[in-house]
């Protein structure tokens, strides 16, 4: 009765901010955004950084940049204009970035993805379907190094890791810089034909001085949450009958491996492997991609993070290729679809398809096993081997339901060997009101048949059965003031085994209060805020309760000082202790000069609870990250992250936990098309005795070397070489394992 209680309290304050949002909006009519004109090119063009073409000469000039950041709205201090121009089968845009200090330009000779917030850029977010709720981006600086990726409005977030086939040429001058694009349209992911006139487009400039200056081709204000809400139309466009291909890239990969273990006899071998990947584009909307024995050796390791003292899962974000088409699609408050999940898949299918009305994608593929699944409790979330085949389908679409809302519904299936079997649906509600409100909704079940922690545990106890899950949050940014509320209720038997759930079993409630101040002496903004939020647990007590209150200061340089509180409690498990856990975090970030493009300083000091033994102790968490530019084509990056509690309850004092983990990544860009990268990370986690556990001591070294190029033509190649060595001890004995592996791997792409 109390879980029917909660949904229906949930439901009932969420539907009722829907219809007051509702009744607001409709007493409201936003400006159109402003329309542009892409020209009719009648010459060739040659990419060069130049425009002196005579068909460039006609095209119309656009200007007039407003200033995003620091002060929205702002007159920019230099001047951005650009022009557009299409011809068969591209789109080119020019754009003139004028700078009365061109030996102050911030660039670097990166390779692809790597032109951060740091560097002088510009990037252009074109969206072909013209809703504005999704964007590709095209990005360069002023020596041509390039990205590209997609922008999601219901999130806010870009992502870097799709690529797309597109040209830039870029020039510099006394008076500045320029960069010329030329984007085919078979990369851009539009309706239909007839739906062209419906394109947007929008031009940023990322200009980093004393303040990191961003000027957009349309007024913008940094404190909505909407950024694609008002782009500039973009018309004047005549596109190709047909844009269908179909992309073969076969691969072929050799392998040696030596491992030592302790306890079992040493193996070594050579392998060599091949596998495929295809992608065709069917239509202007349809997009069909297959891959048979992936292959992820390139893939760039996580970073490390602290997970000894981790009470719920840890999200690590999608790397492999195969998985990026559509990403966006995905993205949803409660994760339904992980595509991580997806461990050793032997072979995979997916569907995409973009319209003016709806978007739609679908994954099948067939999962080897050979990982984890997080099983969420309301306590904690318990990793357990997943050592069986299965089979996992995920699908999602998404309505437009007007200019500015979306319904998605979300499907989930996992059938595994072992007559294991998942199943979730679920449905969501994205709504931008206007430019200070937003409101989302998401509602989901699932029926799960088997228990697999319950046969880890020994125990036969049926079908784990149905669940769901709720979730609701309304922001609001208003002129001096942001509030974010968010509603969230998950029972305890919900499980997305193809997704990512850390935690079942509770109701969570969170409330956060901004309110900018303007400037306070070097600063250039002065945003108080306070935070407040409870979880409880569905079976009655409460598991986690926070109150925060903090300061930021945002200045020049791209610094952040913030100053928070914490009042929190947190219980470990059902039954324990309650325990009052005051805090201090200090944390500095900026951005001073050309060469420490990034430094950011974390100190967490107070009572912290060791999750593990339930004790309480004074303890610290320090973090320190550094991006260095060593020279315009190489990049050093250093991570350190360390958490420690001591013993307050141990005879003689001692302590109770160190958590250390530390990276290095080396990266040297040797062409456009050549690369370098070396990682080295090494964890410590060292417990000691206490009343609640035994000593134990645990280490773990990686190294990655890996050599990217393309020798010819098309044909890309790699070598690299990897060493892991584990060592453990604690009162069962000491381990140490070791494996050394070599790799080579070619693949040569072609069009059929």
């Amino acid at each position: 009765m109390a879980s029917v209680r909660g949904a229906s309290w949930i439901a009932v304050v969420s539907w009722w901010v829907l219809g007051f949002l509702w009744s607001s909006a409709v007493a409201q009519t936003a400006a159109p955004p402003a329309r542009q004109q892409a020209g009719t090119s009648d010459c060739a063009i040659v990419l060069d950084g130049r425009a002196d073409e005579p068909c460039w000469a006609g095209a119309p000039v656009y200007g007039d940049l407003s200033e995003y950041s620091p002060q929205s709205g702002r007159a920019p201090q230099v001047q951005t204009q650009y022009r557009l121009m299409h011809d068969a089968d591209a789109l080119y845009v020019f754009v003139e970035s004028r700078d009365p200090e061109p030996d102050a330009l911030r660039y670097a000779w990166s390779r692809r993805d790597r032109v951060g917030k740091d560097q002088d850029q510009v990037t252009l977010y074109i969206d072909p379907i013209g809703k504005r709720s999704f964007a590709q981006l095209f990005r360069a600086n002023p020596v041509g190094s390039v990205s590209d990726g997609t922008y999601n409005e219901a999130s806010g977030e870009e992502s870097l890791d799709q690529d797309f086939d597109f040209s830039v040429a870029t020039a510099q001058a006394e008076g500045g810089w320029t960069a010329e694009f030329r984007i085919p349209f078979s990369s851009l992911r539009y309706g239909e034909r007839g739906q062209v006139d419906t394109w947007t487009l929008l031009v940023t400039r990322n200009r980093p001085r004393e303040q990191r200056y961003l000027y957009t081709s349309v007024a913008l204000s940094r404190y909505s949450d909407c950024f694609l809400c008002r782009n500039p139309a973009l018309g004047g466009l005549t596109l190709p009958d047909a844009q269908a291909y179909v992309n073969v890239t076969p691969y072929v990969l050799a392998e040696r491996h030596d491992r030592r273990s302790t306890g079992a006899s040493d193996e070594r071998g050579n392998t060599t492997r091949a596998g495929v990947d295809i992608k065709a584009r069917l239509g202007p909307s349809w997009f069909v991609d297959a891959t048979v024995n992936p292959d992820f050796s390139q893939v760039e390791i996580d970073a490390p993070q602290l997970s000894a003292n981790a009470r719920f899962g840890i999200f690590y974000p999608e790397k492999r290729a195969f998985f990026l088409e559509g990403a966006d699609l995905l993205d949803t408050p409660i994760p339904l679809v992980y595509t991580r999940s997806i461990a050793d898949p032997k072979w995979g299918a997916r569907v995409t398809r973009r319209s003016e009305g709806s978007d739609w994608l679908a994954i099948a593929t067939r999962d080897s096993g050979d990982g984890a699944v997080l099983y969420p409790g309301t306590w904690s979330t318990v990793p357990l081997v997943r050592d069986v085949t299965a089979q996992a389908l995920m699908a999602r679409g998404r309505v437009r339901l007007g200019e500015q809302a979306t319904w998605g519904a979300t499907l989930s299936l996992r059938d595994a060997a072992d007559d294991d079997r998942n199943a979730v649906v679920g449905s969501d509600l994205s709504w931008q009101v206007d430019a200070r409100h937003k409101l989302r909704l998401q509602m989901a079940a699932s029926d799960t048949r088997g228990d697999a922690r319950a046969r880890l545990e020994g125990q036969t106890n049926g079908d784990l059965g149905a669940g769901n899950a709720l979730f609701a949050d309304h922001s609001f940014y208003g002129e001096h003031t942001d509030t974010l509320l968010t509603l969230e209720r998950i029972s305890r038997n919900f499980r997305s085994e193809n997704g990512f759930i850390a935690q079942a079993g509770h109701q969570r409630g969170e409330l956060s209060v901004t309110e900018r101040l303007g400037p306070l002496g070097w600063f250039t903004d002065m945003n108080p805020y306070v935070s407040v939020a409870q979880v409880r647990a569905l079976e009655g007590g409460v598991v986690a309760q926070t109150l925060h209150p903090a300061m930021l200061l945002l200045g020049p340089y791209a610094t952040g000082l913030l100053v928070e509180l914490h009042a929190d409690r947190a219980r470990a498990d059902q039954g324990l202790a309650l325990h009052h856990l005051p805090q201090v975090l200090l944390s500095l970030k900026t951005s001073p000069n050309a060469t420490l493009t990034q430094l950011q300083l974390d100190a967490e000091l107070g009572r912290r609870l060791d999750f593990a033994t339930d004790q309480v102790g004074p303890g610290q968490r320090l973090l320190a990250d550094l991006q260095l530019r060593l020279d315009r084509r190489t990049e050093l990056s250093l991570h350190y992250n360390r958490e420690q509690i001591d013993c307050s309850d141990c005879s003689g004092g001692g302590r109770l936990l160190t958590d250390t983990t530390q990276q290095l990544v080396l990266g040297h860009s040797l062409s456009a098309t050549s690369w370098l990268r070396l990682i080295v990370q090494r964890l410590r986690t060292e417990r000691g005795e206490s009343p609640g556990g035994s000593a134990s001591d645990s280490r773990r070294s990686v190294l990655s070397l890996v050599l990217a190029t393309r020798p010819w033509r098309k044909l890309d190649a790699s070598v690299g070489i990897s060493a892991d060595r584990g060592r453990s001890q604690d009162s069962g004995g000491a381990s140490d394992d070791r494996t050394v592996e070599t790799f080579v791997k070619l693949s040569w792409p072609f069009a059929l």
